[in-house]
Parts: structure tokens; sequence; C-alpha cells
């Protein structure tokens, strides 16, 4: 998968920058995946 490429590439570049918790946009909704079939639950 291309996630640990991805965080060791970035890892280095980001390390000075502050963490910061994801805020979803207004108008957007979080809902549950099954991770097999890819269908909401």
């Amino acid at each position: 998968m291309a996630a640990p490429i991805w965080k060791s590439a970035m890892a280095p570049i980001l390390k000075d920058m502050p963490v910061r918790p994801f805020v979803a946009p207004a108008g957007i909704r979080m809902v549950r995946i099954d991770r097999r079939s890819g269908k909401r639950v």
C-alpha cells in the first residue's frame, strides 16, 4: 500500500509543523463503511 511510503516521505517535511485535529467542513456527515463490502453500515 502507498500509506507507509507516503508517511515516510512526509514525516521529515512535516516534523516542524503543528499537529491540528481534522475538522470536517459544514454539511459533511461521518458514516460507517464496511471494509469488506465498501457499503454503508
